[in-house]
């Protein structure tokens, strides 16, 4: 019985740890883009977060100029750094 009940246990925490993926969306003004990073600023907070061309991806941060306006898709964690960072970056798409 006891078996039965830590392998539930063991199989929700796993569940539970797994199955949660979010994403969120935030439109930014670049502010500063350089050859190993891009300073963007969030236009309904103001933040200014760093995105490393690491983290860009598949993305070309040559193609990313001063005053671009970009809505970006991430994971909704921002490293608490200066200036602030984006860990995991989905989808960028350039808005007019």
């Amino acid at each position: 019985m006891k078996w039965k009940m830590l392998i539930l246990l063991m199989a929700s925490a796993m569940l539970l740890l797994t199955g949660c993926t979010k994403k969120v969306i935030m439109e930014v003004t670049v502010i500063e883009a350089e050859s190993t990073q891009v300073i963007v600023k969030d236009d309904d907070k103001g933040t200014e977060i760093a995105i490393d061309s690491g983290t860009l991806g598949e993305h070309d941060i040559e193609e990313l100029l001063t005053g671009d306006r970009l809505r970006i898709e991430y994971d909704g964690d921002i490293l608490e750094t200066y200036p602030a960072r984006i860990s995991k970056l989905y989808n960028i798409e350039f808005i007019e």
